[in-house]
């Protein structure tokens, strides 16, 4: 065998190695996330947020481009609607000054008859 021939040989199994090892990495970090996506979406179909005859389906698109979860993330953040935060009390803390002890009145006096609504400023 020419030297030529040996230098090339050498250096495809130089990137065989190099390469092999890289795909059985890609791989088992591909087989670690379908496994974690398998797992949530089970845990989504069994909270009636991603439909069991659709499980297979949202698997599958996973497995074919991993970035397609977040599109889903995105349209399951817009599916959820933020809470109401209510609306400001009616009814009046206004405590007469009267009420109030010795030492509140004195201290407190002027902050007792402030009228409030219950709200934090």
């Amino acid at each position: 065998m020419d030297a030529n021939t040996d230098s090339i040989m050498r250096k495809t199994a130089a990137y065989i190695e190099v390469t092999q090892t890289e795909l059985d990495r890609h791989n088992e970090k591909h087989a670690a996330f379908m496994k974690r996506a398998s797992e949530t979406a089970a845990k989504l179909s069994s909270k009636g947020i991603l439909p069991a005859d659709r499980v297979d389906t949202f698997l599958k698109k996973i497995a074919e481009n991993e970035s397609e979860i977040w599109a889903f993330i995105e349209r399951l953040a817009d599916a959820v609607s933020q809470d109401d935060m209510g609306s400001k009390s009616a009814e009046n803390l206004t405590v007469p000054v009267s009420n109030l002890d010795p030492f509140e009145a004195r201290f407190f006096g002027e902050l007792a008859s402030v009228k409030a609504n219950g709200m934090l400023e």
